[in-house]
């Protein structure tokens, strides 16, 4: 049952009216809820998060069981399975050639987030109906808050969100969402545990946190166990279908300012049912690729980092991709083998192992993978366009460029170790109800309001045009930023 305070319309609705309604806990959750606050200057907003909110401990009336197809080992291991559970059931999703992500979770994906700042620079936000001078002072914020520190020079800023290597290939050390208040061990159950652990995510930027405090400092007042179920505008008001995540109790929700930030699918179906849409609407993904290297000389990346060692981006045939290369540490075979075998490999091969293997992925924009999403009769229909042709061609080129480049560091990519990821295995999803300066039907205002629906924002990647082949997480929070900061001046 949730806190009685709040039903003061009739036994089954609740009235929010009298404050902005933020949905989802996730990272453009948190951008958002921090523009706001700004954009209020020194008022204290009334902010209401609504979350299904679940941890290790919830008790939740969906099935799980959906087992993860991705070679990242974070999502190998038990401590992080909840993160991801109870997703497909919840909202009904059938896949055609498709693996899709996501989570109820507090805090979202950021639980097992590879914490990479990858921004975009002026030429990937061509799509966008804004640019870069009109977002470059929210860059600083946000990366403040990943990291809890300041940015350097507008200069270097700007070098780091070039859009392509200044040549076509360049290495460089990457920008991690490393939190100097989220260091603690955690009571992680890995010996090597150290910042980035694969299996606790230790000193990596997790919003479900910052939701802590944000509701204990009381910016804002946290309602989890609630999930969305669907929304209908009724004169000036949205009544939101909610249920118990614990109970399963259908409730209804008030409102008439609403920040949707529950990550794209979540968003998308909301908006599909209040839409009335049947017809498919486009699904951007970042397709991505893996590989393995050997490395001809001794820690040649530097000692073996559990978080990325290096990045790289390349340019072939003008299709930028980007990458980071990880080490096989210990830590990442105790995730996936357990602390006796890591420690029996580490003194049999471990000088020669953790200094010599390495793992890098690679991703490309979303012009290179064609998706839909769409209602069905029983949930949500995702499925991927069949035409992978020039996405095979620019991967084996920018593959060969890759290794190229990196032999010259003493890198080795090993043969038939390169992997191109299905569609939907990059977690980087977008564009679904993309802003234009001209929207129609389930397109966004520039302020990311959706168009026909006064007061109702998508602050989250699915207001994206598109995805450049870069970690989407950094770009998702601007961009949700910028919609909060605007919309402010557009709500009453």
């Amino acid at each position: 049952m949730l806190d009685p305070e709040f039903k003061n319309i009739d036994g089954s609705t609740i009235d929010l009216t009298d404050g902005y309604v933020v949905l989802g806990s996730g990272l453009s959750a948190i951008a958002t809820i921090h523009a706001i606050i700004e954009a209020s200057h020194g008022n204290q907003p009334k902010i209401y998060v609504l979350d299904a909110g679940i941890n290790r401990t919830s008790r939740v009336q969906w099935e799980c069981g959906y087992e993860i197809k991705m070679p990242s080992p974070k999502f190998k291991n038990s401590r992080g399975r909840y993160v991801y559970d109870y997703f497909h059931s919840a909202l009904g999703i059938t896949e055609k050639n498709f693996f899709a992500i996501g989570s109820l979770a507090k805090g979202g994906l950021s639980n097992i987030w590879g914490a990479t700042i990858q921004p975009y620079g002026n030429e990937e936000l061509s799509a966008f109906p804004y640019q870069w001078d009109e977002v470059r002072d929210i860059y600083p914020k946000i990366y403040g808050i990943l990291t809890n520190e300041s940015v350097g020079s507008d200069a270097e800023t700007r070098e780091e969100i070039a859009s392509c290597p200044p040549s076509s290939f360049r290495t460089y050390s990457p920008k991690l969402a490393i939190n100097k208040n989220f260091s603690e061990h955690g009571g992680c159950e890995l010996d090597s545990c150290n910042v980035g652990c694969i299996s606790c995510n230790r000193g990596v930027y997790n919003s479900g946190r910052e939701i802590d405090y944000l509701h204990r400092s009381g910016k804002i007042k946290y309602l989890p166990g609630v999930f969305v179920d669907s929304a209908k505008k009724i004169k000036e008001f949205y009544y939101l279908t909610c249920k118990g995540v614990s109970s399963g109790e259908i409730f209804s929700i008030r409102t008439k300012n609403i920040f949707s930030c529950l990550g794209t699918i979540s968003t998308t179906k909301i908006v599909l049912n209040m839409t009335k849409t049947s017809a498919p609407v486009p699904f951007l993904t970042t397709p991505g690729g893996a590989f393995f290297m050997f490395a001809f000389r001794k820690n040649n990346l530097g000692e073996p980092n559990i978080l990325a060692s290096q990045a790289f981006s390349g340019n072939v045939d003008g299709e930028c991709f980007n990458g980071n290369i990880f080490s096989v540490s210990e830590n990442l075979m105790e995730s996936y083998f357990g602390n006796p075998i890591a420690k029996i490999t580490k003194y049999i091969f471990g000088k020669w192992l953790f200094s010599r293997i390495f793992v890098a992925n690679v991703y490309f924009s979303s012009d290179l993978q064609k998706s839909d999403i769409r209602n069905g009769p029983l949930g949500l229909i995702i499925e991927a366009g069949s035409k992978r042709k020039q996405l095979k061609l620019i991967f084996r080129k920018a593959m060969g460029l890759t290794s190229k480049e990196l032999m010259k560091k003493g890198l080795f990519v090993l043969p038939l170790s390169e992997k191109l990821l299905s569609p939907g295995q990059d977690i980087h999803y977008g564009g679904t109800l993309p802003m234009k300066k001209n929207p129609v039907k389930n397109q966004c205002s520039p302020t990311g309001e959706l168009y026909g629906f006064k007061g109702f924002f998508i602050a989250d990647s699915s207001s994206m045009p598109y995805l450049s082949g870069k970690g989407q997480s950094f770009n998702s929070m601007v961009n949700s930023y910028y919609i909060a900061t605007k919309a402010l001046g557009n709500v009453s």
